[in-house]
């Protein structure tokens, strides 16, 4: 009894893994009826000489045998056959005898079986079952037993393990009969996992442990299966997985299937991660059992002690208990296993079911995925479809929630997964148990590493060993999917067949949706016009068809791609139509269009393909792969259509995005024809109307206007020119520019030799096209500034073959063109012009002849009859306005300084100067030349405004200009109130006008110019006598100017004064024709130098009487003639002799007494007025002696206040500042400044002071120290030199001669007061100057200023129209110094003067140096310029009372007046200074200069000997390194007298 009881509680029930062993078989069992189109089936199990149905299906009729039936194998011979074989054995008819033999009744045979087939159930070469198949219908059930293999060994396999468990059971009840009571008492449950902790806790009662594990191993992996601790189990443990390499002890017992134990954690076989742990755990050692079944270790049971410990008392029966153990755990393994297998056939059914009736691929994938991750237990599962390019992912599954993939749907390079793919191949799973295996790639790694997998298993899915899709599952932990093998394969041969089916199905579909597209497409494009929306539509379809990112169609025109259309999946892009693009920049595109074949780029940023501007556009969209279809008609590419990808692979659905592209090329050539209609349609009405308006117009200006719009309009052109045939050249008489007329343009010229594809067109008389701007046959001219690099057309107009003209289109953009139908339009339209411009010319020619003729011959008398400018002026618009109407004219003439207006009906006549200074701008006066006549809009170009046109409203003019050899020299401005109120007749006649009005102003300009001239030349011998006699300087213009102020007291009329002046300014001119020795005589004159003198006035009247009046010759023929008559040359007196030359006589003999002569020396001023008194009555006329002294009261009344600013300045500047001034010699001095502004402030507080300044003291003179001047023009630089005759001086009153100094800025009333130091000593001059009257005209013409480098020409110029060549003789021809034989004379005059008047006097003698050098690299003629550069450098050097002259070849001398050897040294300097620093023109091109320094008397005592020793300090100074001063000094030493190093002279002893 107590047997049974202990068997009945541990053999497993017939509990649900029985149950579901049944069912699984059951479901098996239809399965086959339904593969093998069977009717019946049975599965039976064999125990030996038996069998037992375990499961039975019959789909009609009764079952073969009822489950749970028991039948004799030996009875069955298909059965014995079977099974002795080991083979399938089939009996196709019912007549087959083996149906019905047996020694029971027939088993077969009943019920109308035809066919039977039995299939032993092999394991491991033993047969475990037999499957019985049998049905009405004689055939072989045995055909299909290749599509079954799978399910054939699942269901073996469920036999075998179904017998193994019960084996197992019976083992159980076997061992439970060894078990005592209290096991029978705690395995009431009868479960293995129950009967393992009664275990568990039983060797924990006997060992005394408080700790005990039974774990199961799983290739080398221990996992938990009961944990006892302390008393209770331990379920946090239970179920857990370690390696089994952590426990030294466990994994010996269980690779040696022995026990092993542990007695303290000494044992070497412990690490110290294992004697960590087991401390940790509080244990010192360890009994390890192993558990053993069918000759394998299956599991562990460990028992741990906390004291040291060697459980030998206790071993035997530990090893006992792990028998039991082991018989225990191989149950629960096995029903595990069982389970497990149950419920992959489950599955596996329930696959079969569901594939069967799923033909979607991507649902069929996700169910898939589902059910596997639920049998597996993993993590992720993905499932791909083989494509032509890779693996595509249709499904990808993850349980991790923060894991999931977001762009699920992607494509894999099959490159980057090896192992799965070699085992594909090999038609196998693949199994990766931890990212550790050497099969996977760093790819691989990597996805492993991004999503935190760490075991795997793949799948191939086969369909007649053709790989169509991979199965990837993946887990988070290392992991074994052994037990999963078989399963994996299952699923693998189930799901492949209908996955291929399914996707067969969606590619049926998908092309079916294809063609549905292509007909929705088609019937789309077929029931619109609108290009526009046509693309857009394919746009999008092509987007989404290759479920692409972006879809652009461009249309290919020329070299260029201009967008059409674009899509961003159904969104459409509005800015990328017209948009423009360079195809040079797109490689890709232009092998596409050139090929006409579709280029495909799986990934742009590898593809060699694809150029580098190409790439980094696409890229910088997010674009990585690509697809251009070429858009053809009739083998034509009229477009392009580019399919964009944001991940690199291919595109799916190609043929229908070919056939989209194909409708797209027919809509663009269909827009294109349909716009060709039109356009034929719109240039035929143009045409028509332009004949119409060309045809109405006799005007030749508004026939050109009009032809050239109706032109451009014809050709929708940028611009349209017409230039008109003229003397082998084109003038350009109409231009439009986008679509207004171009007034700047017209009149422009071009030679027609000088643009080729104009001549073309003329020579062939038909039209050229011309496509950019590289065409050589464009002239440069027309170009520049109208092609640009846009193709232009060129038309000739032609009539009667005769070719009048050419027609120049340019088109609107650079990839504009011109067709064949625009040409021949164009060619008609020109043709229409041509007739209409000859006509209107040929009536505008009769007309003008006949204008011409009559006003011409009316100009020929005007300007025939006067010199004057303003009757021609007069006389001319008279004649102008009886054939051409207009409101107001002016004429405007150069008048030199300025404009003049001899003739206007405008209120302003001085704003008309800014209108012609309006008209001489660059671009009016290119305008002015090309078209001789300038029509202006004076709304556009208001140039009358400042001259009073706006308020009268003028709103056109005609200008013409007068044009002199020089240039633009005056203009002829007739206005209207009209708009375009002249015509091109008015403005060819006014032309013609011009230019005879041109040589009548001409002829009259001509008269004042040689007027002026001569007065000038004359002036300039003037300035030159004065430059010769130093003690005359500035004679003339104070003359002049006390004559003018003489004058305006007496009452003269003011527009006289200026011809007076200028007669003054030559009274002495005569003075040429004295020698120099008798005008430089110190001593008294003969009677002969006498009468040589007296003839000077009548040789001056003769000089200027061409030149100007009767009267004002005999004034100065008579300004020496005295009031008693004994003057000369005619001994007039009284009122015989005239005003003007009485008055000259008064201020002539004043200046002179004021001046120091060479005979005497100068009167004081109280000298001067005194004899003016005494001889009033005898020499002078009284009333202007009076008058003269009214004037000089006036004069010192002005200098008063001139004296006055003077005084009031002289206090508030410090002498210490001026000495700090004088030393620094800058400028840019904080006290100039402070001292320049208290200078202009004193100035501006007491008008009308024009200068303030602050002198220096020189050696023998005054220099600048500070100017306050503003303007530049008459500022005087600091250091820089005033001449005596500037400066009065006012230390005595006796030194007041000359009231009215002179300058190079005119004549001025002058006086300075000194200033002081604290000693008392004077250390410079407060200098003020003003203007001789309020009223001082700026025009007197007394600019008496320096010779310069001038003087030589002015000489040369005046001595040529006068004859005298004895001028020539003292100067030299190159540089106009004098020569060497003047010099000569004039040295020993010097020498003599200085002697008799016991003055000092200077030398210098100047050489270059290596001057044959120069000449030699350089040529002679950079030779003659560097002495001319030189000579001005002299010049500029010294005064007017010095002499420069040229000695000889490159050697210099320089006469010094007056001056001291210290003060000649630094005179010296300061020139060879200047000629180092010539700019030639060539930074190469430097000169240097040697200089030697004598001085009289101290060096020499005559001429000869002074220039001996100045000579001899020159070679000193070259001896010693040239570019020097050398000083002579009267020493034994001559090294000595070399000055210093590098050009500095030395203080002189």
């Amino acid at each position: 009894m107590r047997t049974s009881l202990t068997t009945a509680r541990l053999a497993p029930p017939a509990d649900a893994g029985d149950r579901a062993t049944r069912l699984a078989l059951e479901l098996a069992a239809a399965e086959f009826c339904r593969r093998a189109h069977a009717a019946r089936c049975s599965i039976s199990a064999i125990h030996g000489a038996e069998a037992e149905v375990l499961a039975t299906y019959a789909r009609a009729g009764p079952p073969v045998r009822a489950a749970g039936t028991r039948w004799r194998v030996e009875d069955v011979l298909l059965a014995l056959q079977a099974t002795a074989t080991r083979r399938p054995v089939s009996v196709t008819g019912s007549d087959d005898p083996r149906l019905s033999l047996g020694q029971h009744s027939p088993r077969y045979g009943d019920g109308g079986i035809a066919s039977v087939a039995v299939v032993p159930l092999l394991c491991d070469d033993t047969v475990v079952g037999l499957l019985e198949l049998a049905d009405h219908r004689p055939h072989d059930l045995t055909t299909k037993l290749g599509e079954l293999d799978t399910i054939l060994l699942l269901v073996t396999d469920l036999v075998f393990q179904r017998e193994r468990v019960a084996a197992a059971e019976r083992r159980a009840t076997d061992l439970a009969l060894i078990l005592d009571a209290d096991i029978e008492a705690q395995s009431r449950a009868a479960g293995s996992e129950q009967v393992l902790r009664v275990i568990a806790r039983r060797l924990a009662d006997l060992c005394h442990t408080p700790l005990v594990d039974i774990s199961a191993i799983s290739r080398d992996r221990l996992r938990t299966v009961v944990s006892w601790s302390a008393g209770t189990f331990d379920h946090t443990v239970e179920g857990a997985e370690y390696p089994l390499s952590l426990w030294p002890v466990t994994a010996a017992a269980v690779h040696g299937a022995r026990v092993e134990t542990l007695h303290d954690l000494d044992d070497p076989r412990l690490d110290a991660a294992a004697v960590a742990q087991m401390k940790a755990w509080n244990v010192r050692s360890v009994l390890a059992l192993p558990l053993v079944a069918h000759g394998s270790v299956i599991g562990v049971a460990e028992v741990y002690d906390r004291e040291p410990r060697d459980f030998a008392d206790v071993a035997e029966t530990a090893a006992f208990l792990a028998e039991v153990a082991s018989h225990t755990l191989d149950r629960s393994l096995l029903v595990e296993a069982l389970e497990a297998r149950n419920r992959a056939m489950s599955e596996l059914l329930d696959l079969g079911t569901h594939v069967s009736h799923t033909q979607d691929p991507v649902a069929l994938a996700e169910y898939v995925a589902t059910r596997l991750l639920a049998v597996t237990g993993a993590v992720c599962c993905e499932i791909a479809k083989t494509e032509s390019t890779g693996l595509r992912v249709l499904v990808s599954e993850d349980t991790r929630p923060d894991h999931q993939d977001p762009d699920a749907t992607k494509d894999l390079d099959v490159a980057d997964y090896p192992a799965a793919m070699a085992a594909a191949r090999q038609h196998d799973i693949l199994i990766i148990e931890s990212p550790d295996d050497p099969r996977l790639t760093e790819h691989e790694r990597a996805i492993y590493d991004r999503w935190g997998f760490q075991s795997q298993i793949s799948i191939p899915l086969l369909d007649e060993d053709q790989l169509v899709g991979l199965i990837e599952i993946y887990d988070d932990k290392p992991r074994d999917y052994s037990d999963h093998a078989d399963f994996a394969r299952s699923v693998g041969q189930l799901v492949a067949g209908a996955f291929s089916g399914a996707l067969l199905l969606d590619q049926l579909n998908e092309s079916n949706a294809e063609l549905r597209a292509m007909v929705d497409a088609g019937l789309e494009f077929g029931s619109s016009l609108d290009l526009d929306s046509v693309l857009r539509s394919v746009a999008v379809r092509m987007c989404l068809a290759a479920r692409a990112s972006t879809c652009d169609i461009y249309a290919v025109e020329g070299a260029m791609l201009r967008g059409l259309a674009s899509a961003d999946g159904d969104l459409i892009d509005e800015r990328f139509p017209g948009s423009t693009w360079n195809l040079a920049d797109f490689p890709l595109v232009s092998s596409a269009i050139e090929a006409r074949e579709t280029v495909a780029v799986s990934d742009i940023t590898r593809d060699p393909r694809v150029g580098e501007r190409e790439r980094q556009e696409d890229l910088k969209w997010g674009y990585h792969s690509m697809l251009d279809f070429p858009l053809l008609h009739r083998d034509e590419v009229v477009g392009v259509a580019v399919v964009f990808g944001k991940e690199p692979g291919d595109f799916a659905r190609r043929d229908l995005l070919l056939g989209l592209s194909q409708i797209a090329g027919q809509a663009i050539a269909n827009a294109r024809i349909h716009r060709q209609l039109d356009e034929s349609a719109r240039r035929t009405t143009l045409v028509n109307e332009a004949s119409v308006e060309l045809a109405a117009s006799l005007d030749a200006d508004r026939v050109l206007s009009a032809a050239a719009r109706r032109l451009a309009d014809l050709a929708n052109a940028a611009t349209c020119d017409i230039y008109m045939v003229e003397e082998g050249a084109l003038a350009c008489a109409a231009s439009v520019r986008e679509g207004a007329p171009d007034a700047d343009w017209m009149g422009r010229r071009v030679r027609l030799a000088d643009w080729r594809a104009a001549r073309l067109a003329a020579e062939s008389q038909s039209a050229v096209t011309i496509v950019g701007a590289d065409d050589p046959r464009i002239a440069a001219t027309v170009d520049d500034e109208s092609l640009g690099a846009r193709p232009a057309l060129i038309v000739p107009l032609v009539t009667e073959k005769k070719v009048i003209g050419i027609a120049e289109l340019v088109a609107q953009a650079p990839d504009g063109r011109f067709d064949e139908q625009i040409v021949h339009s164009i060619e008609a339209l020109c043709h229409i012009a041509a007739l209409a411009i000859s006509n209107a010319e040929l009536y505008a020619d009769l007309e003008l002849r006949s204008r011409e003729a009559e006003l011409l011959n009316h100009m020929a008398a005007i300007t025939a009859s006067s010199l004057d400018t303003g009757d021609i002026a007069t006389a001319a618009v008279a004649a102008i306005a009886g054939l051409i109407p207009f409101d107001d004219v002016c004429v405007i003439l150069d008048g030199g300084d300025e404009w003049r207006v001899p003739y206007s009906s405008l209120p302003d006549t001085q704003a008309l100067a800014r209108t012609m200074d309006d008209l001489g701008a660059p671009d009016m006066l290119e305008r002015l030349q090309t078209k001789g006549a300038l029509l202006v809009d004076l709304e556009r170009e208001p140039i009358l405004d400042g001259a009073g046109g706006a308020t009268r409203d003028l709103r056109s003019a005609l200008v013409v200009g007068l044009w002199f050899d020089e240039g633009l020299s005056g203009a002829i401005v007739l206005a209207s109130r009209d708009d375009d109120a002249f015509t091109s007749a008015d403005r060819h006649l006014l032309t013609r006008v011009g230019s005879q009005l041109a040589l009548a102003f001409r002829n009259a300009r001509l008269y004042q110019t040689v007027k002026a001239m001569h007065v000038g030349h004359l002036k300039a011998l003037i300035s030159a006598m004065n430059a010769h006699d130093s003690y005359a300087v500035g004679h003339a213009a104070r003359v002049a100017g006390y004559l003018y102020l003489l004058g305006r007291d007496l009452g003269w009329h003011d527009e006289r004064m200026s011809e007076i002046v200028e007669a003054a300014f030559l009274h002495d001119v005569g003075r040429i024709g004295v020698a120099d020795e008798v005008l430089f005589k110190p001593g008294r004159l003969s009677e002969s130098e006498m009468a040589e003198v007296r003839q000077h006035p009548v040789v001056s009247a003769g000089i200027i009487q061409p030149l100007f009046g009767e009267d004002l010759t005999r004034a100065v023929r008579h300004h020496h003639e005295r009031w008693d008559g004994k003057g000369y040359p005619d001994g007039l007196a009284g009122e015989q002799i005239p005003e003007i030359a009485r008055a000259l006589c008064v201020v002539d003999s004043y200046d002179a007494m004021s001046c120091q002569r060479p005979y005497r020396m100068a009167l004081t001023y109280r000298e001067c007025i005194a004899e003016l008194k005494r001889c009033a009555g005898h020499q002078f006329d009284p009333s202007h002696v009076e008058a003269f002294l009214r004037v000089l009261e006036k004069l010192e009344a002005r200098r008063d206040v001139a004296r006055a600013a003077a005084e009031a300045a002289a206090p508030r500047v410090d002498a210490a500042a001026l000495k700090h001034i004088a030393d620094a010699g800058r400028e840019d001095d904080p006290a100039y400044a402070q001292t320049a502004e208290i200078l202009r402030e004193v100035r501006d507080a007491h008008p009308p002071v024009r200068f303030l300044t602050a002198l220096a003291p020189a050696h023998d003179g005054w220099t600048m120290l500070v100017d306050p001047e503003e303007d530049p023009a008459f500022k005087s630089a600091i250091g820089a030199r005033i001449e005596g005759a500037a400066i009065p001086g006012e230390v005595a009153d006796d030194a007041l001669r000359n009231v009215l100094s002179l300058d190079d800025y005119g004549l001025w009333l002058t006086s300075s007061v000194d200033l002081l130091d604290e000693h008392g000593e004077r250390v410079g001059l407060i200098c003020a100057d003003i203007a001789p009257d309020d009223d001082w005209p700026s025009d007197l013409g007394l600019d008496f200023g320096k010779s310069g480098g001038a003087f030589s020409s002015v000489v040369a110029s005046a001595t040529a129209r006068l004859g005298r060549a004895r001028v020539d003789a003292v100067t030299d021809g190159m540089t106009g110094l004098y020569n060497h034989r003047y010099f000569k004379r004039r040295l020993a005059e010097e020498v003599k003067r200085a002697t008799d008047q016991g003055r000092s006097l200077a030398l210098l003698f100047c050489d270059l140096d290596c001057f044959k050098g120069y000449n030699d690299r350089f040529g002679h003629t950079a030779g003659d310029e560097a002495l001319r550069a030189v000579a001005d450098v002299l010049l500029r050097s010294v005064r007017q009372i010095d002499l420069a002259a040229r000695y000889g070849g490159e050697e210099f001398t320089l006469v010094l007046i007056d001056t001291t050897t210290q003060r000649a040294a630094e005179i010296a300097e300061r020139v060879r200074a200047s000629v180092a620093s010539l700019d030639l023109g060539d930074p190469t091109r430097k000169l240097t200069i040697s200089i030697g320094v004598s001085a009289f008397p101290r060096d020499a005592s005559s001429a000869e000997e002074l220039l001996d020793k100045a000579d001899w300090a020159m070679y000193l100074a070259k001896r010693h390194g040239r570019d020097r001063v050398a000083v002579f000094r009267p020493t034994d030493d001559a090294a000595a007298a070399l000055s210093g190093q590098g050009g500095q002279a030395d203080t002189p002893g």
